[in-house]
């Protein structure tokens, strides 16, 4: 990158949202009681870890942690359980494990973030209060909040896990190896982009937050069914069973009972997947997405071949051959509920 593009310091930016700034100001205690009193080096972490410090280098990287100038044994209790994680998994698979474990903190991190702007900084700042104030009190507050929300996540991590444990999807996964049949869909939000034009983002967050609180308390009503993941505006969902997974799918594009004004679509397809690192790839996992988007608002569209499995249990409607982007020509089906 040459000279004229480089990005402004962090000591000072261009908008002023650097150290300087009110905002880096009010998590100033917050930062300290996240940091404590480094006083170690990657390589006194590593010995004490017994762990080479080339390997412990690779392991915070992964994390984003080893350009972090000092460490304290916060940090080498971390190193030790890595170092457990090494005698059972090879390297690789455990730099890509907590690869995938940061991103997906990262969003959790975020979100806690945000719910800390919206419901205590930004009216405090309202009624009056000094950046300094805040700052202070948002300080003692993380000495207490910070334990419990750590232990929180643990014990939120154990309730999926067992969760998840119950999940058929899951079992044929580790029965099948990782190319399996399965069945996959997506529900999304219609017409998402072009609802983000005309409200403010407060209205998004609203609309994301009703979608994703409405997918999750349909998939906690089945065992069987299993929440791969959210993209954005849309939640991919897996299980074993596509009669199962059609029944969830509409009950997520019919219910109008919740987010009324942010109508959804959906799409299903069943074959062969790719498991890897806890996601799903390859044709199935893409013709369920490209019917996603082909999909008319309160709308599930399956693949053809599901007619046979689903005709008994669904009303079938054919629509008109249609080209799918990236997957050829397809003449999905409609579902619908019996006698709608």
């Amino acid at each position: 990158m040459s000279d004229e593009h480089e990005e402004p310091s962090p000591d000072v930016t261009e908008d002023g949202d650097g150290p300087e700034s009110p905002g880096y100001e009010i998590f100033s205690e917050v930062r300290e009681v996240l940091t404590g009193d480094p006083q170690l080096s990657l390589t006194d972490v590593a010995q004490e870890a017994g762990l080479p410090a080339r390997i412990l280098e690779e392991v915070f990287a992964a994390m984003d942690w080893a350009g972090r100038p000092a460490y304290d044994e916060r940090d080498v209790r971390y190193a030790r359980d890595i170092a457990r994680m090494l005698d059972v998994y090879p390297l690789d698979t455990v730099l890509r494990s907590l690869g995938t474990r940061y991103r997906a903190l990262s969003s959790v991190v975020v979100s806690d973030i945000g719910t800390v702007r919206d419901e205590v900084v930004m009216p405090a700042l309202a009624s009056g209060g000094s950046a300094e104030e805040l700052g202070a009190a948002l300080g003692r507050a993380a000495e207490d909040i910070l334990p419990l929300v750590t232990g929180n996540l643990s014990e939120d991590y154990r309730h999926i896990l067992l969760g998840l444990l119950d999940s058929d999807a899951l079992a044929r996964g580790v029965e099948g190896g990782r190319d399996i049949d399965l069945a996959v869909g997506f529900v999304d939000v219609a017409g998402y982009t072009a609802l983000s034009g005309k409200i403010d983002p407060s209205g998004l967050d609203h609309v994301l937050s009703g979608f994703e609180d409405l997918v999750n308390t349909a998939v906690t009503r089945h065992d069987d069914i299993l929440l791969a993941k959210f993209i954005g505006d849309a939640a991919m969902l897996i299980a074993s069973d596509p009669v199962v997974l059609a029944r969830v799918l509409l009950e997520l594009v019919h219910d109008q009972t919740h987010m009324a004004e942010a109508p959804r679509k959906a799409g299903i397809a069943h074959g062969s997947v790719l498991v890897r690192q806890g996601d799903y790839y390859g044709p199935t996992a893409n013709l369920a997405a490209r019917l996603t988007d082909h999909a008319r608002a309160w709308s599930l569209l399956a693949a053809e071949d599901l007619r046979e499995i689903l005709e008994d249990h669904f009303d079938l409607d054919p629509i008109p051959e249609t080209k799918l982007r990236g997957v050829g020509e397809h003449r999905p089906l409609r579902v619908r509920p019996k006698d709608e």
